[in-house]
C-alpha cells in the first residue's frame, strides 16, 4: 500500500489549464505596465532570494524566477498557491510554494527583496492586522528592498482605524527603510512604491 501511494501521480493533466506553460503566458510583448516594471526592477536590484507575499497567480514569484532569483511565493488561498506549486514543479522551476496567511509570516523568513502586489485593506482584513503591524512584518522579512502596490481604491478606506492613504503608506515605511521611489503603475490609478534599506 505504501508503494502504490507513493506511485499516484498528483500532478494535472497537461491538457488542465491548471497546467499551462507561464514561460508562454509572460512573454515581455505581453506584460502590462505593472509587471514591466517589477520585472526592470528585478533586473536591476538583481536579488539573490525573493518573498512575493499574497502572490495569487504567481506572476512576481514566476517573474523573479525567470531573472535567476530564489523565490518563496505565499499565499492564504490554499488553491492559488497550489495551482502555483503543480506549475513550479512541472517546469522544475526555483520556486518555494507555502501556504500562508501574512499573520503567520514569520521573522525567521527575509529575502532580499519582497513584494506584495495585493491589496493591502484585504490583508488588514482578512488577517485581523494593524496597519503598523504589516509595516514592522514587511521590514522585518526584508533584508533590503520591499515593492509595495498602493491602489486608489485604498485611498477610499479606514483602515483599523489609521487613514490609510499614499502619504501614510510612505511615512510609515520610511520608519524602517531610508528611501521611497513612487511609480506609475497598472491600472493607471495605482502606484508601485519602492522601499530601499
Amino acid at each position: 500500500l505504501y508503494d502504490l501511494v507513493l506511485n499516484i501521480n498528483v500532478l494535472p493533466s497537461k491538457t488542465d489549464p491548471v497546467f499551462k506553460d507561464y514561460s508562454l503566458a509572460f512573454s515581455s510583448s505581453d506584460l502590462n505596465q505593472k509587471q514591466k516594471l517589477v520585472q526592470q526592477i528585478l533586473q536591476t536590484e538583481r536579488p539573490n532570494t525573493v518573498l512575493d507575499i499574497n502572490t495569487k497567480s504567481g506572476y512576481g514569484a514566476l517573474l523573479a524566477e525567470r531573472e535567476g532569483a530564489k523565490v518563496i511565493a505565499t499565499e492564504a488561498d490554499e488553491s492559488l498557491i497550489d495551482n502555483l506549486y503543480h506549475k513550479a514543479k512541472a517546469q522544475n522551476l526555483n520556486i518555494l510554494s507555502l501556504f500562508m496567511p501574512f499573520s503567520s509570516m514569520s521573522q525567521n523568513v527575509s529575502c532580499d527583496l519582497v513584494l506584495c502586489l495585493d491589496d493591502l485593506d484585504t490583508i488588514a482584513s482578512t488577517q485581523k492586522m494593524k496597519l503598523a503591524d504589516i509595516f514592522k512584518t514587511f521590514c522585518s522579512v526584508s533584508k533590503k528592498t520591499l515593492i509595495l502596490e498602493f491602489t486608489n481604491t485604498q485611498n477610499q478606506s479606514d483602515l483599523n482605524s489609521s487613514k490609510y492613504t499614499l502619504d501614510t503608506t510612505i511615512n510609515f515605511e520610511l520608519q524602517y527603510f531610508k528611501t521611497v521611489n513612487v511609480l506609475d503603475s497598472h491600472p493607471n490609478d495605482s502606484k508601485l512604491l519602492v522601499f530601499k534599506k
